[in-house]
């Protein structure tokens, strides 16, 4: 039986492993490189933290008679394998880890995820990990437990040296390296469905092409794989995941003249003499929406990435209507929050209220008038726009100024001439 479940079964693992590895490139973050078949099955660097997560995956296509996934009992070959690999990688010389003290902050810096769609209860060496992490079981009496799950002398199995090479180790060695395990056991779910809906969401992409997307990318991912195992490791982080995504956007987005994921977010060098003489930065500072210097920043790329993109849409013949409907269309969702937030009710009360009062209730319909903004959805040509670029267009029109958040900030702030 297992000679003929070998091949479907190992087939099944390669696929889930690059499956689970494009889910992770899905959410990586500024400052994340993710890796295939290097430290881990798969890993990440936490490059501005000096942190990584090394990720071991467990998967099965195999079942129980009740049709649920195989068992991954307590003294599984290939856990208890991820496990020594761990305990080498720990102590490798080779990268000057040879004092217990340097394997400890090693291992402080580490965490070590176990993935499995396996059943793991009654499984003693996870249940045992899971109390520890817990509080609910000290050193000693781990290590007795899994003394328990030793062979005799004289029936030593690879599987107990494995568990032998764990007990050597001194307590306080144990005690961070238990702590650091992390066990992540679902029945199996469909983890194309979960990256497709992590691609919707994350990069706002229509429900007319993200499937398609996914499979450009995806073949696209495994072709470099496969090309990585014979020449050298795969490592990827956010910005080469997004161009090579992007290029799958504008393979199969109908809109693909002017639809990019990375829009140009490039500020003109005069803005950057002084940030905070923005008009858009003066007035999300007049109702306190500003909290550091980071947000002035982050927030003049996002005004920038919409006049950015939308001077290249205005280069494309054939795309006035478009254009001309994205700008009133942008301009009522401010509008109808505008009236929404200042409706006849809040106007009685600014007329009521004087001095420091009246300052404080303006800021707070300010404040309400941009989050209802801030929520909104922008479309160009049926595209929706990523959320970032969305609260762009509204930064910048209050920076001309067309708009504003407070009541009076007609009077506060002049057109730019």
């Amino acid at each position: 039986m297992a000679e003929k479940t070998s091949v479907p079964q190992n087939m099944a693992e390669k696929i889930f492993h690059l499956e689970y590895y494009f889910n992770l490139l899905v959410s990586i973050q500024d400052g994340e490189e993710i890796g295939c078949e290097i430290k881990d099955d798969c890993h990440i660097d936490f490059t501005k933290r000096g942190k990584a997560k090394l990720i071991q995956l467990k998967h099965t296509i195999l079942t129980a008679r009740n049709g649920s996934p195989k068992n991954l009992t307590s003294k599984d070959v290939d856990l208890w394998h991820t496990v020594s690999n761990w305990i080498d990688l720990i102590c490798d010389e080779n990268d000057n880890r040879k004092l217990e003290e340097d394997q400890v902050r090693f291992i402080n810096d580490t965490s070590f995820s176990l993935v499995t769609n396996k059943v793991i209860e009654g499984n003693s060496f996870l249940t045992l990990i899971l109390d520890y992490t817990n509080n609910k079981i000290d050193i000693e009496s781990i290590k007795s437990e899994i003394k328990n799950l030793l062979n005799t002398e004289d029936e030593r199995s690879v599987v107990d040296t494995y568990i032998l090479k764990l007990l050597n180790k001194p307590n306080t060695w144990l005690s961070h390296f238990f702590s650091k395990i992390n066990i992540n056991s679902n029945n199996f779910y469909d983890i194309r469905d979960a990256t497709l809906k992590k691609l919707k969401e994350r990069f706002r992409l229509s429900n007319h092409f993200v499937e398609s997307i996914y499979d450009s990318y995806y073949s696209s991912l495994k072709d470099l794989v496969y090309e990585a195992s014979f020449n050298k490791a795969i490592i990827i982080n956010k910005e080469t995941f997004e161009k090579g995504l992007e290029q799958c956007v504008l393979k199969y987005s109908p809109e693909k003249n002017y639809y990019t994921l990375n829009a140009d977010s490039e500020i003109p060098s005069e803005v950057y003499k002084n940030f905070a003489e923005q008009v858009f930065i003066k007035q999300l500072v007049d109702i306190k929406a500003i909290e550091n210097e980071g947000d002035i920043l982050e927030l003049t790329e996002h005004r920038y990435m919409a006049n950015n993109s939308f001077s290249r849409w205005e280069m494309y013949e054939g795309e006035i209507d478009n254009v001309i409907s994205f700008k009133k269309e942008r301009r009522t969702h401010w509008q109808n929050a505008f009236k929404e937030v200042y409706n006849r009710k809040n106007l009685a009360k600014i007329e009521q209220v004087t001095g420091e009062e009246r300052e404080n209730l303006l800021i707070d319909l300010g404040q309400e008038c941009l989050s209802i903004v801030r929520k909104k959805d922008l479309k160009y040509g049926g595209v929706s726009l990523q959320i970032h670029v969305c609260n762009g267009h509204f930064y910048w029109l209050s920076d001309i100024p067309e708009i504003g958040w407070r009541n009076d900030w007609n009077d506060r702030f002049e057109p730019k001439k």
